[in-house]
């Protein structure tokens, strides 16, 4: 969504699913142009408790920073969905647009990806 309206974010109200936001606009957004919002959620709640074990494995295997956490955990669900439906060539594509993990990350999450399939 390129430019955000009342008429967009009312019809995000009527279906049911999880969207990252931005609010930045180029000069800044009005506040009292957003009149509602409701059950917003940090991501990091909304992530089962099995996704957190499969991380848990990841940040075990592999030495991450605190920043580098945060990218994998707020782009994990996201990569695993598009290795699993889109192949490994998409996947690949996603994950070298997400700047600042490296490439030994991204072979321990892959292997992490097979290994559930096990």
């Amino acid at each position: 969504m390129s430019k955000l309206s009342k008429q967009n974010i009312d019809a995000l109200v009527k279906v049911n699913f999880s969207a990252r936001i931005d609010f930045s606009a180029e000069g800044g957004i009005k506040i009292e142009e957003i009149e509602r919002i409701e059950n917003i959620v940090e991501e990091q709640n909304n992530i089962e408790e099995h996704t957190f074990s499969e991380l848990n494995n990841i940040f075990n295997n592999v030495r991450l920073n605190k920043k580098q956490k945060e990218l994998l955990i707020s782009h994990f669900l996201s990569l695993k969905e598009t290795y699993f439906l889109k192949g490994e060539k998409v996947f690949n594509h996603e994950y070298a647009s997400i700047k600042g993990i490296g490439r030994s990350t991204k072979k321990i999450l892959i292997a992490s990806f097979e290994d559930r399939l096990k």
